[in-house]
């Protein structure tokens, strides 16, 4: 049974790759697909994206509940099954954790922004035996050293140019002065 569903979700998403070539992709919408929780790198990206680019028309589409404290004109809170339909229209795709698996098309941008540095097995390392899922489902892949590059392209089946050097976006938010953290390390002696 589990092979079934294996082999029909890598249907589906061949599926929807096929589809995504011919959907024209609206430039003015940016989808954040993630898990469950609301945090890491695409809340980080979300927030500065509500932040700095409100003047822009742009529509925001996060598969995680916001809390509605944070919600924004702007901002729309979907499913996880409607994000990849969004998935579909969108220009840019971000996502932290996990992947649709869908291939992106020449006229989109999709970036895992992952969230850490790989201090376990990750991607392909981990199941090397699910030949048929594909890893490598996005433009561009972030890590933050490189040391790093080569580990990232053999874990996700991708070439190192598709291995970008960033800081997380997460990290942003240590240098914001409502946190105290330069100013906490500031007066420390190191």
């Amino acid at each position: 049974m589990k092979v079934f569903i294996r082999n029909s979700f890598v249907f589906f998403v061949e599926l929807l790759s096929l589809l995504n070539k011919v959907i024209p992709k609206n430039k003015k919408i940016i989808l954040f697909y993630t898990n469950p929780k609301y945090n890491d790198n695409v809340r980080a990206l979300l927030q500065w994206c509500v932040e700095n680019l409100s003047q822009q028309d742009l529509v925001l589409y996060s598969c995680v509940r916001i809390p509605t404290s944070e919600l924004t004109k702007n901002v729309f809170f979907i499913s996880r099954i409607r994000g990849l339909f969004i998935f579909l229209k969108a220009k840019y795709v971000f996502y932290d954790v996990g992947t649709t698996r869908i291939r992106p098309s020449e006229h989109q941008i999709v970036g895992q922004l992952w969230h850490g540095t790989p201090l376990k097995k990750i991607g392909r390392s981990v199941s090397p035996y699910r030949k048929k899922e594909r890893l490598n489902a996005f433009s561009f892949v972030i890590t933050t050293s490189k040391e790093f590059k080569q580990i990232f392209a053999e874990a996700f089946e991708c070439s190192e140019e598709q291995v970008m050097i960033f800081e997380y976006p997460r990290n942003d938010y240590l240098l914001r002065p409502e946190y105290k953290v330069l100013k906490l390390y500031q007066n420390q002696k190191y």
